[in-house]
């Protein structure tokens, strides 16, 4: 959990924290971070519409999020995070279910493997 993506992605065979944990570190770093981007926002442009104020406002919030503020917040956070949390289960991959096609398959291949060998050396 030492980068941003934890907080959004579970990862297989990782320990995952409770969703209700990361909707709360979550929102206590937007909600201040948001709050001093707006209002920086109406200082310097005061007269900006609305939706291109949100627009710098939403970029430059999820930047932020990312890559500066979610990771150092889950780094410290982390023991408190996965507190009681349990790791989720690995899936595992099928396997194609195996027919008498695919040996011969196998055998064609390999032939135009070794036919295209043979063309290349001469």
């Amino acid at each position: 959990m030492s980068d941003g993506r934890h907080s959004w992605f579970t990862v297989p065979g990782e320990t995952a924290s409770p969703r209700w944990k990361t909707f709360l570190i979550t929102w206590a770093a937007a909600y201040p971070t948001l709050l001093v981007i707006a209002t920086a926002l109406k200082l310097v442009v005061p007269g900006l519409p609305q939706p291109v104020a949100l627009a710098i406002s939403s970029f430059t919030l999820t930047a932020l999020l990312t890559w500066v503020i979610l990771p150092r917040l889950n780094r410290q956070a982390r023991p408190s995070l996965l507190r009681g949390a349990q790791p989720e289960p690995a899936e595992r991959p099928s396997m194609p279910e195996a027919s008498g096609d695919d040996h011969r398959d196998f055998e064609q291949s390999n032939r135009g493997a070794e036919a295209n060998s043979e063309q290349q050396k001469r």
